[in-house]
């Protein structure tokens, strides 16, 4: 086995075991903060700060890479995502206010940002994190369940599994456009629509299928465009 091949399966590696971890607690973190004290309205802006975390710290954190060196980013990305995730169990036991929270998210946002090192990459990680996050308690109050496991896990599941259908259709997708500019603009207008129709619909079975075209579209486009990027 080569460098190359052993630098392959590194990668790999690495982000089948952060991929799996994330999955995991997009699953259940909504209904966590709701058994934690928090309201529907207060596990939406703790979601959002998450994404202004990764606003904020987008720049900060791409100088670290550049100047200390990827591999150091990366270590530092994951010592500051391990901490920050402990802390949510202890916030929880803790029985903290809302501003703990807020604190919190946005130090999972700054863990994301160090394995990020394009200007776009929090607006685009952003969206999907606060879409996946803020479609749990949407579909719950949707069903009219808000402790629901059920529906918790059903959105979680059908985001993994559309974005893998995404991910597979990339190739497909990268060959029907010429540049990648046109996949990121197309997956925009499909994405953002798919996003404010579900913001307005009141079937549950109507906001899943938008939830899984929004996933689908996220997907596609990103994965075609990491595809034309190294073509």
């Amino acid at each position: 086995m080569g460098p190359a091949d052993r630098l392959l399966r590194t990668y790999v590696t690495l982000v089948a075991v952060s991929t799996s971890a994330t999955s995991m607690i997009w699953g259940v973190n909504t209904l966590f903060l709701l058994d934690a004290g928090l309201g529907i309205g207060e596990a939406f802006a703790a979601n959002a700060f998450a994404t202004a975390g990764m606003v904020l710290f987008e720049v900060p954190t791409g100088l670290v890479a550049d100047t200390v060196g990827r591999r150091a980013s990366y270590l530092l990305g994951a010592a500051t995502l391990l901490g920050s995730t402990l802390l949510y169990p202890l916030l929880w036991w803790a029985g903290a206010p809302f501003a703990a929270w807020a604190v919190a998210s946005v130090l999972l946002g700054l863990g994301y940002t160090f394995f990020r090192v394009m200007l776009a990459g929090p607006f685009g990680l952003g969206v999907s994190v606060y879409g996946s996050y803020a479609a749990q308690p949407y579909l719950l109050q949707l069903a009219g369940r808000g402790d629901s496991y059920a529906i918790a896990g059903l959105a979680a599941a059908l985001v993994a599994g559309a974005q893998i259908a995404g991910g597979a259709l990339s190739a497909v997708v990268g060959r029907a456009f010429r540049r990648r500019t046109s996949v990121l603009l197309a997956a925009a207008v499909v994405a953002s629509s798919a996003l404010a129709l579900l913001g307005v619909v009141s079937s549950l079975g109507t906001a899943l299928v938008l939830l899984a075209v929004w996933a689908v579209v996220y997907a596609a486009a990103s994965r075609s465009g990491r595809r034309s990027s190294t073509a």
